[in-house]
């Protein structure tokens, strides 16, 4: 029986990885489904910097048993939105879209309005969807649809004609390139008076800091519990906003 006992205590962590590994494989493997590496690529010649890419973060199989969400923007260097945190119990999950969820809610029960606004606060300019049932819904919206291959669909958005300009500040001219902890925001108003107050299509965080005269506040949107960044320039056209 010690025998026996002892080879249990040695043979448990073992058999936990090997239970482990089946389990989430997804989450561990990093080798793309051909499919999935064809989606990479068609996404590398479609989207771009200029906005941010909502990806539904669905069953594991749909992306080839890997977890292409989370690799997604090391491989197209496009912002992301919607996975893979859906069960990271933080406020900032909000913003999940997963397997006909988004924003808090069932996209059959969101009005289509209220997810354009949502589209346009978060500058989402393309969306895609890897399950029958969200892609129903997608395209019942009245969509764009961009390219479509199997199970996958891509959609362009149009957000810059929902509410506000198809850029990650609320007022036109103000240009915002992020970098790991770091906002840099260019504003070039041209003939029109410099905007006194800019919404930022980030999160806030009070870690963030900015040099005076800029100041930065939170604002809160939507139903978003986790605030933006409110910039008030104070004049100065070339502003950091970093993380401290």
């Amino acid at each position: 029986r010690a025998g026996a006992l002892a080879i249990l205590v040695i043979a448990s962590p073992v058999l936990s990885l090997v239970s482990s590994r089946a389990f989430y494989r997804h989450t561990v493997s990093t080798t793309l489904s051909p499919g999935a590496k064809s989606l990479v690529e068609e996404l590398s010649r479609r989207i771009d910097r200029s906005g941010r890419l909502m990806i539904e973060d669905g069953p594991a199989w749909a992306y080839g048993d890997a977890f292409l969400p989370a690799l997604l923007p090391l491989s197209t260097r496009v912002e992301q939105i919607g996975g893979p945190y859906p069960f990271t119990f933080i406020r900032h999950s909000f913003a999940t879209f997963r397997t006909c969820e988004a924003f808090g809610r069932p996209l059959w029960e969101t009005d289509p309005s209220r997810l354009r606004d949502y589209l346009s606060l978060y500058n989402i300019r393309w969306i895609l969807a890897a399950t029958p049932d969200c892609t129903a819904r997608l395209d019942a919206l009245g969509l764009s649809r961009a390219w479509s291959s199997g199970r996958f669909t891509l959609w362009e958005t149009g957000a810059g004609a929902v509410s506000e300009s198809a850029s990650f500040a609320s007022e036109p001219g103000v240009d915002v390139r992020s970098s790991y902890g770091r906002l840099d925001v260019t504003i070039e108003a041209g003939d029109a008076p410099p905007p006194l107050r800019v919404l930022l299509k980030y999160h806030w965080d009070r870690g963030l800091r900015v040099a005076p005269p800029a100041r930065i506040s939170p604002m809160t949107r939507l139903d978003d519990p986790v605030p933006f960044i409110l910039l008030e320039p104070g004049g100065e056209s070339a502003i950091s906003i970093y993380y401290e």
